[in-house]
């Protein structure tokens, strides 16, 4: 099965992206799920879903041949150090205009700047709005989460597959989608 061929991509294929990857195979639909580390591609070798794993902190780490209007869920997290995500700003030069929608999981409460990690998640967000604001007909949204346990999960993966399906422009807090 090739890269080309893939309509969903999911970035960072940990829980959340592997529950939201077996609705799109229970719908028959392709699905490439991206992840960085051996023990990632262990874990989600027995699901099913179609993996592939790149260094999201290299430069060039994913091949983006992809068609145009692929479906990008974006959970992976930002880079481990500084206050900015490389990982994201890379990945999104790289895809160039292939791109016309993104579901962005953020772990940014989207006011409360303390530490560096909420600066890479604030930065996160920075590069998937420039990137949305780049070109007309982009869609973007943004679900920030709240704290979740197990049992959520199943609920919060069918919450961003509605999002990628809604045609839906924006943000949304869990807090409030699963209260």
């Amino acid at each position: 099965m090739s890269v080309m061929g893939q309509a969903v991509w999911v970035m960072g294929c940990g829980v959340i992206g592997r529950q939201v990857a077996r609705l799109y195979l229970e719908e028959d639909q392709q699905v490439i799920g991206w992840v960085r580390t051996d023990h990632a591609l262990q874990l989600g070798s027995d699901t099913g879903i179609t993996l592939r794993q790149g260094k999201f902190d290299a430069s060039c780490y994913i091949p983006f041949y992809t068609r145009e209007n692929v479906q990008i869920f974006w959970f992976a997290p930002p880079s481990a150090r500084g206050r900015e995500d490389v990982r994201l700003r890379r990945f999104l030069i790289a895809a160039g205009h292939a791109l016309q929608r993104i579901v962005l999981w953020s772990r940014w409460d989207g006011e409360t700047l303390l530490t560096n990690r909420d600066y890479r998640y604030a930065d996160t967000e920075r590069a998937a709005q420039e990137w949305f604001r780049q070109e007309a007909g982009r869609e973007l949204v943004i679900v920030r989460e709240c704290q979740l346990d197990g049992k959520d999960t199943p609920a919060v993966a069918r919450l961003c597959k509605q999002a990628m399906a809604s045609g839906a422009v924006g943000i949304a807090s869990l807090k409030q989608a699963t209260a």
